[in-house]
């Protein structure tokens, strides 16, 4: 079905929404110039990887598989308990370094991909000491 980067991305932008996104819709939001998004959909141009993230951000369909084909299509089938999870996660990790209620804030009002970063730069830096 979807053998290539430029196959890849072209399914997200047609079967995405469970309709077609035009080209100029699909591009204004992942930030990329309409005539990008084209050059990417025939293999003229790569991927890039922070476009990849962008479509993981937007639509769900994860950067690796867009990049290289492997793992899930999808972030996750059941959006709800990924969620739910990723509260608890997050909310243990809070609890851990008893954190002030801005702080709180502001990492559950990220998206799921943005809280998941952010608890990975963290794990890495406590790693660090």
């Amino acid at each position: 079905m979807t053998q290539n980067t430029a196959e890849r991305v072209k399914y997200v932008r047609t079967q995405a929404k469970g309709f077609e996104i035009n080209q100029n819709d699909f591009a204004k939001s992942i930030k990329i110039s309409q005539s990008l998004l084209s050059l990417i959909e025939i293999g003229k141009k790569p991927l890039s990887e922070q476009n990849a993230w962008a479509i993981e951000k937007v639509y769900g369909y994860r950067a690796e598989w867009l990049l290289l084909g492997r793992g899930p299509q999808r972030i996750s089938s059941d959006p709800i308990t990924k969620d739910l999870k990723d509260k608890e996660q997050i909310w243990h990790l809070i609890s851990k370094w008893n954190l002030k209620e801005p702080i709180r804030q502001l990492l559950t009002d990220l998206s799921p991909v943005e809280r998941d970063t952010v608890i990975t730069l963290i794990q890495v830096l406590v790693k660090k000491k």
